[in-house]
């Protein structure tokens, strides 16, 4: 079973296991740890870079199909995908307006990517929204628009006939991506190291659980390498200091996409959250509007009523 297909529980303590296994070696317990004192691993990104790759080409059953926002995480999965002669195929989701929509097709025409490109009227959204609240089984606006694109994507994949769909999902955690990260290193780099963790732990509640249905929901394979034991492990091995800086989040992840060809310029540039790139959070603030109602979370309350009868 993959780790991400565990209960919540099991998933917590795989988590808190990992955290406490890593805080052992740096000790020098345990296979090639460093004391605290010393210089952090040479090897330690080497092993995140070998990780990721394995469970790529692992996870990859073919017709393979990337939820692809031109953001450095799937970008990151593309070319590893591509170093391997995986075929694959990009399905990027964005509103007339995203951002998203530019931005996805100019880094897979880079790359040479087959790419395929979906815009989502303001109808086809209200209508998906209704239908991710159905499958959730909750009006959360952060779950329901994040999950409107996935919903999307894994359609899209699933239409032309792919049985897996790789996400980038949990690299914000594992890397320090969010702005939550940032604040955290204004007290240290042991409170971001404490906030990655804290943040995996939740992935299983606000994340892994709402992926996981659309996807079953949808009928395909949802492959997550990022949350996966092995990445995982590696991952949180990387000293956070390796992680993040005031200028820039997600170093391994940016570094190693360089190193696999991708030019410094695509892999240094920041991304919004793909319910922002794409303009599905917009198009929500649209749909409040039309229906009278003053916030997205009004919104989202009056489709459950009919969603979740």
């Amino acid at each position: 079973m993959e780790s991400y297909n565990l209960p919540e529980r099991e998933w917590i303590s795989l988590i808190e296991t990992i955290a406490r296994d890593d805080e052992i070696a740096k000790k020098g317990d345990i296979n090639d740890g460093y004391q605290k004192s010393d210089p952090p691993p040479a090897n330690a990104a080497g092993g995140f870079a070998r990780a990721i790759e394995g469970n790529t080409i692992r996870l990859a059953k073919p017709p393979v199909g990337l939820l692809f926002s031109g953001g450095i995480d799937s970008t990151l999965l593309a070319l590893l995908l591509k170093k391997n002669a995986i075929p694959f195929t990009c399905f990027s989701i964005s509103m007339e307006r995203g951002k998203d929509k530019a931005s996805s097709a100019a880094i897979a025409s880079a790359l040479g990517l087959k790419h395929i490109q979906s815009i989502i009227t303001i109808g086809e959204l209200e209508e998906s929204i209704k239908e991710v609240i159905k499958i959730l089984g909750e009006p959360d606006v952060l779950k329901v628009s994040v999950g409107c694109v996935e919903y999307f994507g894994m359609k899209k994949a699933k239409q032309h006939g792919c049985r897996t769909a790789f996400s980038g999902l949990g690299s914000e955690e594992l890397f320090a991506g969010y702005k939550r990260h940032e604040e955290a290193l204004e007290r240290g780099y042991s409170a971001v190291k404490e906030e990655c963790e804290t943040g995996l732990k939740a992935m299983w509640q606000r994340d892994i659980q709402r992926i996981m249905a659309l996807a079953e929901a949808v009928g395909i394979v949802a492959a997550l390498p990022f949350l996966t034991q092995e990445v995982i492990t590696a991952a949180l091995r990387i000293p956070p200091e390796q992680k993040i800086t005031r200028e820039q989040d997600k170093l391994p992840v940016r570094e190693y996409a360089q190193k696999l060809g991708l030019r410094k310029a695509l892999a240094q540039k920041k991304k919004a959250a793909a319910q922002y790139g794409s303009w599905i959070i917009r198009g929500m603030d649209k749909l409040a509007k039309k229906n009278g109602y003053a916030t997205k979370r009004e919104l989202v309350a009056s489709y459950s009523i009919g969603a979740l009868k």
